[in-house]
């Protein structure tokens, strides 16, 4: 009997297989090519198979990849870093720590100064006003 192997996770047919009725293969979704059966993915006429559509839980599990690839590109781009003219400004976590620290210490004083070291390891001065824009 004709079977399609089908992925229970993104619902793609994988592969056709020859096999006896109640062959199984681990952690996959197998689908005979019966036409006698309701909702059969088989086409007798074209010979080929369509995948169904993806179980809830397969959907539920898709999101959460498609939502955990996005948290890691926002931490990518929140965590590469600015420029302020030519200086290079980390912005990893604990970069942010500190430039939110300078930013609350040039709100409370126009004359703040301090030597920030840049993200390629070079001291630059900065005065309020490139810190707040820094925090910014």
């Amino acid at each position: 009997m004709k079977m399609a192997v089908i992925d229970p996770d993104t619902g793609l047919v994988e592969n056709v297989v020859l096999a006896d009725p109640g062959f199984a293969l681990p952690g996959k979704l197998l689908v005979a090519s019966n036409t006698a059966v309701p909702g059969n993915l088989h086409d007798p006429v074209s010979g080929t198979f369509h995948a169904p559509a993806p179980p809830p839980l397969a959907l539920e599990a898709m999101k959460a990849r498609q939502r955990a690839a996005l948290a890691a590109q926002r931490y990518a781009v929140e965590t590469a870093g600015i420029r302020l003219g030519p200086i290079a400004i980390a912005t990893d976590r604990v970069s942010q720590q500190m430039i939110t620290a300078a930013v609350v210490a040039a709100g409370r004083d126009a004359g703040f100064s301090t030597r920030w070291k840049a993200a390629d390891g070079s001291f630059h001065a900065i005065d309020a006003e490139t810190m707040l824009a820094i925090g910014t």
